[in-house]
């Protein structure tokens, strides 16, 4: 009689495909996630996978929910008081461009129109101007602007991040955030004030 490996708990299968599926993505992007690739490093089936997700994509959005969802920073529990709008912003974009390859992935759905990527376009815009509210909120408890601004301005940043990725091969940097908060946002912000 062989021995048989413990059955995995519903758990530990999930974060088996997410490390699977988030690692496929940072080392060797968004083209390189198949449902065959990540069942073999998760040592499960494709049946499995298919069960669960319509497309590697839809997986690939679930693997960095749960990624984000493991980490200190997770937008939900940032907390942004004792900071300056300026290092709000800074430090939320940054935290966003911390992963390109996730963009990229965005990007090449974006292109092809699935249903899947429309449905977290729209998801994604929701959090976007959620996360947008509390930093004005906090802005405005402490007197840096009195007013919020239209969803336009409030998705300017996260829209230039996604145009930046998809124009450069290289990443993006500090610098450039902190240009374009500078330069492009913080202007666009102060503008929709009362003078």
């Amino acid at each position: 009689m062989t021995n048989r490996a413990p059955r995995k708990t519903n758990q530990e299968l999930l974060h088996d495909i997410y490390s699977a599926t988030h690692e496929l993505l940072k080392t060797e992007g968004y083209p390189a996630i198949t449902f065959s690739r990540v069942a073999k490093m998760a040592h499960t089936g494709r049946p499995v996978l298919y069960r669960r997700w319509n497309s590697p994509f839809s997986m690939v959005v679930a693997a960095e929910e749960y990624m984000n969802n493991e980490s200190d920073d997770y937008y939900e529990s940032v907390d942004y008081s004792g900071h300056t709008l300026r290092e709000n912003l800074i430090a939320t974009i940054s935290h966003f461009n911390g992963s390109p390859e996730y963009i990229k992935a965005f990007l090449i759905e974006l292109g092809k129109g699935s249903a899947d990527v429309m449905t977290f376009m729209a998801d994604m815009q929701k959090q976007n101007i959620r996360i947008m509210d509390r930093i004005f909120a906090q802005a405005q408890v402490t007197g840096e602007i009195q007013r919020s601004t239209t969803e336009y301005v409030k998705l300017l940043p996260f829209n230039l991040l996604m145009h930046q990725v998809m124009m450069t091969q290289d990443g993006l940097d500090d610098r450039f955030v902190a240009e374009m908060i500078d330069t492009v946002v913080l202007p666009a912000i102060m503008a929709q004030q009362p003078a």
